[in-house]
């Protein structure tokens, strides 16, 4: 991650920096932690990695490729329940492979 930098805009215009020129460099099968106080941006972060939040500047490369093609290989894990309430236990499961196979073109089966 160069520069990566998430600012949020509320109706009114004012603006909420969350994170402001990120670098972070995570070698091959490093372990890594993000810790810091409520409020830091370390949610921030992991949803932009996982391609949930978009930059406001920065980069973020996988293998030295933009980190939106190498997405289907990061795994995230919500602090609180995520679970769409209508779906069942095996279809909320199933989304991800459904999302999956519809940004390739193959729609949902």
């Amino acid at each position: 991650m160069r520069g990566v930098s998430k600012v949020f805009r509320s109706p009114e215009g004012r603006e909420l920096v969350a994170l402001d020129g990120v670098d972070v460099d995570v070698a091959d099968r490093e372990f890594v932690c993000l810790i810091g106080p409520s409020g830091c941006g370390k949610s921030t972060l992991l949803r932009i990695i996982a391609n949930l939040e978009t930059l406001s500047a920065g980069a973020i490369e996988v293998h030295g490729r933009p980190h939106h093609e190498a997405v289907h290989r990061i795994g995230f894990v919500f602090q609180q329940d995520a679970l769409l309430p209508w779906r069942s236990i095996v279809n909320n499961v199933g989304v991800g492979l459904e999302a999956r196979a519809a940004r390739n073109g193959r729609g949902c089966r």
